[in-house]
């Protein structure tokens, strides 16, 4: 995956925080991937 895909993803994001982590991590990470991932996500300017 490339930047613009990240950008794609990141720009077309309409759920919470945690569906973002989940689609980052099911798209970024191998299904065989070993050892502990993170992210740090934000949204800025978001008001419900």
């Amino acid at each position: 995956m490339s930047l613009s895909d990240l950008t794609d993803l990141l720009t077309g994001a309409t759920g919470g925080l945690d569906q973002l982590c989940s689609t980052l991590i099911s798209q970024f990470a191998p299904a065989s991937a070993q050892g502990d991932i993170a992210i740090l996500a934000a949204r800025i300017g978001y008001t419900a």
